[in-house]
Formats: C-alpha cells, sequence, structure tokens
C-alpha cells in the first residue's frame, strides 16, 4: 500500500495522552500489515494538523486509519472513504464494505447514546435512593431519607417559627445556625409541606 495517514481526536474536555493514542494506533496498524506515513490530530494545541487538513491532503495518501469514529462527521467520513479507510476500533468493518458498516457504526452510536441517556434518567426517576445531600433534618440510611431525631426537632422549630412570622435573624440566633443556613432550609421546605 502506498502512504498512509492516522487520524486521532481528542473530544474537549478529556485528557488522552496523545503518545499512547499514536502506539496503540500503530500496533494495530501492524496487526494489518500498514505502516502509517503520518499523523492527524484534533484536540490536542500543539498537533497543528487535524482533520480539516487531513481532507485537504487526500489525494497524498492512498489509506486512512481512524482511531475512532468520533470528531468525524457523516460527510468527513464519505470523504474519507473515497480511499482506503479502516478504522481501528471498528475491525470488522474492511474490504469495500468498510464505509457503508462505518456510516451504520456512525449512526448507531447516536442511537445508543441516547438510549443510554434515557436509560440514565428512567434508572434515576425509578430509584428509591436519592441524589445530593439529605434536607437538613433528614439523613440518608441505605440511600433512602430518613428522619435524623436532633436535627428534626430543630426543622420543625424553624418552620413553626417562620409560619408565625418569626424574622429569619430572630429563628438563626434561637437555633444557633447561620442565617444562610436558615434560608437554605426555608428555600428547600418552602412547597414540601
Amino acid at each position: 500500500m502506498g502512504k498512509v495517514a492516522a487520524y486521532l481526536y481528542r473530544p474537549a474536555g478529556k485528557l488522552y495522552d496523545f503518545t499512547e493514542m499514536v502506539k496503540y494506533t500503530e500496533i494495530k496498524a501492524k496487526e494489518v500489515d500498514v505502516e502509517i506515513d503520518e499523523f492527524y490530530a484534533d484536540g490536542w494545541d500543539d498537533i497543528p494538523n487535524g482533520l480539516e487538513e487531513l481532507l485537504a491532503d487526500l489525494p497524498n495518501y492512498e489509506g486512512i486509519i481512524l482511531y475512532s469514529l468520533d470528531g468525524v462527521t457523516e460527510d468527513q467520513l464519505k470523504s474519507l472513504g473515497k480511499n482506503s479507510l479502516y478504522c481501528i476500533n471498528i475491525p470488522w468493518a474492511t474490504g469495500r464494505s468498510a464505509l457503508s458498516t462505518m456510516l451504520q457504526v456512525s449512526k448507531a452510536g447516536d442511537y445508543y447514546s441516547s438510549m443510554r441517556s434515557l436509560n440514565i434518567r428512567m434508572g434515576i426517576k425509578a430509584s428509591p435512593k436519592q441524589a445530593g445531600s439529605a434536607p437538613y433534618g433528614f439523613i440518608y440510611k441505605d440511600g433512602v431519607l430518613v428522619e435524623e431525631p436532633a436535627e428534626k426537632e430543630i426543622l420543625d422549630k424553624i418552620l413553626l417559627w417562620k409560619k408565625a412570622g418569626m424574622k429569619v435573624a430572630e429563628i438563626a440566633e434561637k437555633t444557633k445556625l447561620d442565617a444562610w443556613k436558615i434560608y437554605g432550609i426555608l428555600n428547600y421546605w418552602r412547597n414540601k409541606k
């Protein structure tokens, strides 16, 4: 095979090690008897040549190796597919059907991403476990909200005093809690009781 270029992508906010990704890509390329001549990458500030440059340089290469489909749009994938195309994380996508298989995987990724998000939301909603810290007067025990007797007694007084019109500063003085804590408690319980 003639010259081969590889493309690596790092999503924003992720701490992928460029050197390790290059090594892994080279190892996987050798497994299919391919030597990589040039690397293009997006997501690292010190790597100037990214996907746009690779697309411009396509006529210089006979083959393209992708680390993954991340960061590659469907149109970009079609352009890359005009050359011999291989993705090391989709090793079954080979030969003439490589591009169509990669396009299917790319579309399936959107489906699985939305399903994973939906399943997480439904799981959280159905779970008896609570997220975040317990409200004042309660604790989490085995993921379930239960009363904390000493704090619950103070909580009941705070809510009663506020209902009777007592000012937050007075409640804070009586309970020896900071005013900001009283405001937080009142804000949390405003529509709950």
